[in-house]
């Protein structure tokens, strides 16, 4: 790599969200939690042939919590302890001061070596990169120019981070 490639990401609530969202989707598809959802539907199915079977709702009345909460509940529950926890902290917007180079990344005035970054994730417009302790939220519309973008991808797949 030839050049620094430096960025200044907008950090906020809103953002503090998108990445959870972002962790917890990819959380979701990339581990044996998503099967629990199909036992919950099966255990619905059960509760619907208890209930016209045997007229007992209690099978089913339950099945119908865990869908609900399976599917809609829990990233709504998530959300709020993130939004309680900013609204606690009253952390004020900030902008952090990222360098991208090959002995690693430089946040603010901590650097990052590349051997401390144990995988990225490349979303549809945002790097998310897990550390030994936090993750880095990078989006695209941080990156002055669309060749910095391609430049980072290519120092992230030469480093086997992505």
């Amino acid at each position: 790599m030839s050049k620094k490639i430096t960025l200044n990401i907008e950090w906020n609530i809103d953002k503090a969200l998108h990445a959870s969202k972002l962790l917890y989707d990819y959380d979701l598809k990339h581990s044996f939690k998503r099967y629990i959802g199909w036992l919950f539907i099966a255990l619905l199915q059960f509760g619907i042939v208890a209930s016209l079977k045997y007229h007992n709702n209690s099978l089913l009345i339950l099945s119908s919590f865990l869908v609900g909460y399976w599917y809609y509940g829990r990233w709504w529950l998530r959300s709020r302890f993130i939004k309680k926890y900013y609204q606690k902290q009253n952390l004020k917007e900030s902008v952090l001061r990222v360098e991208c180079s090959d002995e690693g990344l430089k946040v603010q005035n901590e650097i990052i070596p590349w051997e401390n970054i144990l995988y990225a994730i490349d979303t549809k417009n945002v790097y998310l990169l897990q550390t030994r302790n936090d993750i880095l939220y990078i989006p695209y519309n941080a990156f002055e120019e669309l060749e910095d973008i391609s430049e980072c991808t290519k120092l992230l797949k030469s480093k086997g981070k992505l």
